[in-house]
């Protein structure tokens, strides 16, 4: 969907030009604590293939980030063109090269699916019969993704809970599932409120709204979806709707007990790799504000876009 302006939105999306539905996912009250999810840790986002070494730039020096993970499949590469994920790989490099600081940006391919496309128009055709009516479509989408996603969320999870293991930045396609689901779990395990996590997910609809009437269109083209019926069906598919999370954390809760049951039974985690990651990825109320304001002043002086 090249060609399309993004728009600048209001916190918590970070404006970088040529990367859409960038946002911090910190800051949630941990329920019944005095602790939030660590403000600059965990970043989410759609493909950032194509932004340029001054926003690379600013993705390492401004934000911090470390560690970008990729979610997305070798279908996904060859429809984007390998070229255009070589040419990032080589930006990062290039900026790595030039950058004297002792923290370099390390990219890693961690693919849900190695071999099936998974991009927001797919997922929508492929479970398209279960989205007519509810949200059976996400559901079944997102049980998938869970079941195939084990070794390469585990990656991610055990960077997380090594000491000085972050800022990462997760991304697929359009930051939306795949992406969408790893956060989802990753709060859970921290213990935020069921419903701040559906309200997270759901602020995908805002990211990526310049994005959807063009993917509605494709869709309706693609004959698919039919009448009007099919249209509130692509409509849904296409969205990120708090609903769809909250009946697929219901979901995991009856096939696994819960998000931590899922980390230990799929990605293989430990108790203590368990108790790391909730230890390195929350902070206390108090110093996630006393930062807030710092770091608001600091990019409100160094914006360079």
């Amino acid at each position: 969907m090249a060609g399309l302006e993004l728009p600048r939105l209001p916190p918590p999306f970070i404006y970088v030009p040529n990367l859409a539905n960038l946002r911090d996912a910190g800051g949630l009250a941990i329920a019944d604590t005095k602790a939030v999810v660590k403000r600059r840790h965990l970043y989410r986002s759609a493909d950032p293939s194509l932004c340029t070494e001054d926003e690379i730039r600013f993705l390492h020096v401004e934000l911090g980030i470390e560690h970008i993970f990729d979610l997305r499949s070798e279908p996904e590469f060859e429809k984007q063109g390998r070229e255009v994920v070589a040419g990032f790989a080589e930006r990062i490099e290039k900026y790595n090269s030039e950058n004297t600081g002792s923290s370099k940006i390390q990219r890693y391919w961690t693919p849900v699916f190695k071999t099936e496309d998974y991009s927001p128009e797919s997922v929508a055709l492929r479970f398209k019969d279960y989205g007519a009516e509810d949200d059976m479509g996400f559901v079944r989408a997102y049980t998938e993704i869970l079941l195939h996603g084990g070794p390469s969320y585990s990656k991610i999870l055990r960077q997380l809970g090594r000491e000085g293991g972050g800022p990462v930045l997760l991304h697929c396609t359009a930051g939306k599932d795949r992406t969408g689901v790893i956060v989802a779990i990753i709060l859970s395990l921290l213990g935020v409120d069921r419903a701040d996590i559906c309200q997270e997910y759901q602020l995908t609809e805002t990211g990526l709204a310049y994005r959807r009437p063009e993917l509605l269109e494709k869709l309706m083209a693609s004959g698919a979806f039919e009448g009007e019926k099919g249209r509130e069906a692509a409509l849904r598919m296409s969205g990120a709707q708090a609903i769809s999370m909250q009946k697929t954390l219901e979901m995991i809760d009856e096939r696994w007990g819960g998000a931590e049951g899922y980390v230990k039974e799929v990605c293989g985690l430990s108790d203590d790799e368990i108790a790391a990651l909730r230890k390195q990825m929350t902070e206390s109320v108090d110093k996630a504000h006393s930062g807030r304001g710092i770091r608001a002043a600091v990019l409100a002086k160094r914006i360079i876009f």
